[in-house]
């Protein structure tokens, strides 16, 4: 990014407090806000242009409307020429957060109104010579039934754009609005936004940032604290009064005293994590309550955590961890090459790959997988599973629905096409007619989660390069409460996190519902149903 030195007036935290602007009907003040003045700047004070930025944050610490101060600041001094770009989720959010906070901001302050042109403007308001634009970025339409697109990511240009609340916006979205900086020479990203689930949104960009902390130095012993990596024991109690302490001497500091200092500076994005405890106005005594006891406080551990510490948070019952899964091998066996049967197979289609469960019941509800592979199409999944002796096989129906199609015409055994429904009442629906099983996405990903987390329940070949494939995949969905619908109705679902490659996770899915077509492998020494499984792979 480029800025003419002549355009290099006064910080934007400096000019607000010079002119008195008024937020939220009280003046702005610097005090004990230290930690504001380098995140409402263009540059970081080692010298860094701000290309890339990331503020991963805690609720109600000032950095939306300290980004206000910036944007209307650059946008009255010309640093922006080509306009600045404002996303929300959605239109609702731009329309509350327009009349809420930023009409208000104008008309409190002369020194700002006076350049503005149209203060009831809801979308669009020229700040100067600058458009200043807050746009809604969710999706409009969807192209070929798949690839999803907005008018508002693609009609405007812009030198900055920011996205506020990034954990509620659709990934697809978030990517496009880049576009808007295409003819830029200043070509400025700002993502914002309290973190959700770990890997995930802010939390995954800000993990790839330069990770700044802010590290505040005692006067006494002259050592760094991060409140934020050192909590709870940076917080210590006076006459029931918390206060900032010192971990190395317990003397107490001062959040003035601090320095955004990264853990890795030589990565390219500027990343910040703020909390609750930097506010100046927050209660630290009444924050050791919260965390001890979150319930007594209207509140549990995962809002705590995001809100307060601005932390992601996934509990164990949520989300999976490569740990669970690699506690399901069995290090005697290895993958194998074909296997006698009953086995029943579940495959999930990848950009480059189909995905391939195979595997069979021990139990009732006890299973084996025998392999894992990703192969390139159909005719190499034909191949694969003809040396396994599948009885049913459950297959991802979109999106190539003809070849499966294909596949239930030409194959030896029963194959379902399977759709997810968040909706469905029951955990599945058959149809034996059509070969088409429906099931509702949140069970059926409960249910392999349970599988797996439940000792015995699961077994795997040992530890390879594909089953480390496998259990990271297996991890790349959480359960969190989302809301859907119009209404904006919160329910439980799985969403992709991390890379979003959670194609194994869906294939252990289709197989599950799949076995339940399959019996139960015979037993060495007897002609009759069988009970328990013959342990031996034919390889």
């Amino acid at each position: 990014m480029e800025l003419d030195p002549k355009n290099r007036v006064i910080d934007a935290a400096y000019w607000a407090w010079v002119n008195q602007l008024r937020i939220d009907g009280r003046p702005f003040d610097l005090a004990g806000r230290d930690y504001q003045m380098e995140i409402m700047s263009p540059e970081t004070e080692d010298g860094k242009v701000k290309t890339n930025e990331v503020i991963r944050k805690g609720s109600q610490i000032g950095i939306t409307m300290g980004k206000v101060i910036e944007i209307t600041h650059g946008a009255i001094h010309g640093l922006y020429p080509q306009g600045i770009i404002y996303y929300f989720p959605s239109q609702r959010a731009v329309e509350h957060f327009s009349k809420t906070r930023f009409k208000p901001f104008i008309t409190d302050n002369d020194e700002i109104r006076k350049y503005c042109n149209d203060i009831n403007a809801v979308a669009i308001r020229r700040i100067g010579s600058t458009n200043v634009n807050f746009f809604g970025c969710s999706a409009t339409v969807r192209i070929g039934g798949q690839a999803k697109d907005s008018t508002n990511v693609r009609s405007t240009p812009a030198d900055w754009v920011l996205l506020d609340e990034r954990d509620l916006f659709d990934d697809e979205m978030a990517k496009q609005v880049n576009q808007r900086l295409g003819n830029s020479v200043i070509n400025r990203r700002t993502d914002i936004g309290t973190p959700k689930l770990p890997d995930d949104g802010v939390d995954r960009i800000y993990g790839k940032s330069d990770q700044r902390r802010w590290q505040i130095k005692c006067i006494s012993c002259r050592k760094h604290t991060c409140m934020e990596s050192e909590f709870p024991n940076c917080i210590g109690l006076r006459d029931g009064v918390g206060y900032p302490k010192c971990v190395h001497c317990g003397a107490e500091i001062y959040t003035s005293n601090g320095l955004w200092i990264p853990d890795y500076p030589g990565k390219d994005v500027v990343g910040y994590w703020v909390s609750q405890l930097l506010n100046p106005n927050r209660d630290l005594a009444h924050v050791l309550k919260e965390y001890d006891d979150p319930e007594a406080y209207d509140m549990n551990e995962g809002e705590f955590q995001r809100t307060v510490m601005g932390l992601p948070f996934v509990s164990s019952e949520d989300r999976l961890t490569e740990s669970d899964v690699y506690a399901c091998c069995d290090n005697g066996y290895q993958m194998a090459y074909s296997h006698d049967g009953p086995c029943a197979a579940g495959w999930d289609v990848g950009p480059n790959a189909l995905h391939v469960v195979i595997g069979h019941r021990i139990t009732s509800d006890r299973y084996r997988l025998v392999r894992m592979a990703r192969v390139p199409d159909f005719d190499a999944l034909h191949d694969l599973l003809g040396r396994y002796n599948i009885k049913a096989g459950v297959g991802d129906a979109q999106p190539e629905v003809h070849k499966m199609r294909d596949m239930q015409r030409d194959e030896n055994f029963a194959v379902y096409m399977c759709y997810y429904s968040p909706h469905l009442k029951t955990f599945d629906k058959w149809e034996q007619g059509t070969n088409i099983v429906t099931v509702n996405r949140t069970e059926v990903f409960d249910a392999t989660h349970h599988v797996v987390t439940s000792p015995g329940r699961l077994m795997i070949p040992r530890n390879c390069e594909e089953v480390k494939i496998f259990a990271h995949q297996m991890t790349c969905a959480a359960k969190s409460l989302e809301p859907t619908g119009v209404s904006q109705i919160l329910t439980y679902r799985y969403i992709k996190v991390g890379d979003k490659q959670d194609h194994y996770r869906n294939a252990l899915n289709y197989f599950y519902l799949a076995c339940k077509k399959i019996g139960l492998p015979p037993t060495k020494n007897s002609r009759n149903v069988a009970t328990t499984q013959d342990m031996k792979f034919k390889l």
